[in-house]
């Protein structure tokens, strides 16, 4: 079997965020194949925080060791790999070079995947790096991420991987047009999405945050999840149901009052995931009308739930429903408004068949079928891998 490392950009962040859901996708995906994973950590004993900002002489101390052409991986007692402020030393060491730091360690794995484009390689490996989307680089009005920096950043990641691996094919086909980069060296995997058998069977437990038979929206609560167009459309709609918009404050602050008295729109900022998963699974319908995806994984959590998706026509968030949502012009306030209203009034019998097509597009997304595709990417890549 190959010797597998997985970073931790995401899991290391409290909180969570879709990179650490994709990790622990990977990672679980990586265990059905017969293959456990170590993290390259960035603390010792790989606690789930990230480092505190550095001290002067810590930061003179990383910029210093940025500088040179590689950076010793340290070890714990147990063997496990760890280096504090790699990102931090990487980061540095593109914008003196123009390249990834490389990272040196006696015994370095067959494959390092990283979960998200980040400025670091290790030597002597193969390195994996999945990019997520470009948003920022194709919608810039969307994000406060600088578009002409992150261009850079991918660029030298793509052209130091070996390999790039996306989520969509929408967003292979971004990468091509946009970066340049050879189709080739890229691969669309999807990811693993849904939820466990062991996350639905705690969801009675969970503490409610929503009214049952609501409709809900999850993300980040910014312009790109097209919160505001949502707002009015429910509104249009003229439905009783209220709206629970459920996810932390992005890097704007859209108007979420309602358009007429009757109207309610109830805002959690924050909740536990379980709680999260809960006001899905009682939800009327899952209201997804993003302006920009790279993936979309409320969507495969409201279909693994057996509830109905409203979501966004064209891009990622189509590729994703597989023909299993009712899609709307995220721009088209009477049409998402209609749709709405559609789901309000649904009949049982539409509803059934819609959850149906909805659950079946979700096993596509399962560690199961991920397994199959990651089994077949390592085997056209050249890593000997026999999946029993």
């Amino acid at each position: 079997m190959p010797d597998v490392w997985i970073d931790t950009r995401g899991t290391a962040l409290s909180g969570g965020t879709g990179v650490a859901t994709y990790a622990a996708g990977l990672a679980s995906t990586l265990e059905q194949m017969g293959i456990t994973p170590d993290f390259l950590r960035l603390t010792l004993g790989g606690e789930v925080a990230t480092p505190a900002r550095p001290n002067a002489l810590t930061a003179i101390s990383c910029i210093l060791r940025a500088l040179g052409p590689w950076v010793k991986i340290r070890r714990d007692r147990d063997g496990h790999p760890y280096l504090p402020y790699m990102f931090r030393m990487g980061n540095t060491h593109l914008r003196c070079f123009g390249k990834p730091l490389c990272l040196k360690t006696p015994a370095p794995p067959t494959i390092m995947h990283w979960t998200y484009p980040l400025p670091i390689k290790i030597m002597n490996s193969v390195n994996i790096t999945t990019i997520h989307d470009i948003i920022p680089i194709i919608n810039s009005d969307l994000t406060g991420i600088n578009p002409l920096r992150m261009k850079k950043v991918l660029r030298s990641v793509a052209e130091n991987s070996d390999h790039i691996i996306t989520v969509t094919e929408t967003v292979k086909q971004q990468i091509i047009e946009n970066l340049g980069i050879n189709g080739k060296l890229i691969t669309n995997l999807y990811q693993c999405a849904g939820i466990t058998n062991e996350e639905a069977r705690l969801l009675p437990k969970a503490e409610p945050v929503a009214p049952a038979d609501a409709f809900v929206c999850v993300g980040r609560v910014e312009a790109r999840k097209n919160i505001r167009r949502l707002v009015i459309a429910h509104g249009i709609s003229r439905t009783t149901r209220p709206l629970v918009i459920i996810g932390p404050d992005g890097d704007d602050r859209p108007d979420l009052s309602p358009v007429h008295g009757q109207q309610q729109v109830i805002r959690v900022p924050w909740c536990a995931r379980h709680s999260l998963l809960r006001a899905i699974a009682e939800a009327r319908a899952l209201l997804f009308p993003s302006l920009a995806e790279g993936f979309g994984l409320p969507i495969i959590e409201a279909m693994s739930l057996n509830v109905p998706v409203m979501t966004s026509s064209g891009g990622a968030t189509e590729e994703v429903s597989g023909g299993a949502a009712l899609l709307v012009n995220p721009l088209d306030l009477e049409q998402m408004g209609e749709a709405i209203r559609a789901l309000d009034e649904m009949d049982m019998d539409t509803r059934r068949a819609l959850c149906q097509s909805g659950r079946e597009r979700a096993k596509f997304f399962s560690v199961n079928s991920q397994a199959s595709r990651m089994k077949k990417f390592y085997n056209n890549i050249n890593i000997k891998y026999s999946l029993h």
